[in-house]
């Protein structure tokens, strides 16, 4: 099962060096940045995909969504009930995950 993020947090305050200040935890600067590192790490990790056991696109989701299928295919989907769109493979159990494409940066180009 994935980790939270509030579990990871909680795992490494407890593994830092704190000290306490008038009844507060408190923590030295190296602390700090010890902990901003594994949370960095963490989020690292985390993979981008959503199981459809988890959720699925809602349906006003505009446009398009990039989806892994059985068989470990990649491609994409309308999230909308149109047309060819995710929501029978998602029944089927052909397309296990997803995730939204993500938008260009403004000013074009990525």
């Amino acid at each position: 099962m994935k980790q939270t993020v509030e579990e990871a947090a909680k795992q490494e305050l407890t593994s830092s060096y704190a000290i306490i200040v008038e009844g507060e935890l408190a923590y030295q600067r190296q602390a700090m940045l010890n902990m901003f590192r594994k949370g960095a790490e963490w989020q690292a990790k985390q993979s981008p995909w959503i199981s459809v056991e988890m959720a699925i696109p809602k349906d006003d989701s505009p446009g398009v969504v990039q989806v892994i299928t059985v068989d470990g295919k990649e491609g994409e989907m309308a999230a909308r009930r149109v047309m060819y769109n995710i929501y029978p493979y998602i029944k089927t159990g052909y397309v296990t995950h997803w995730r939204p494409i993500p938008a260009l940066p403004k000013g074009g180009e990525g």
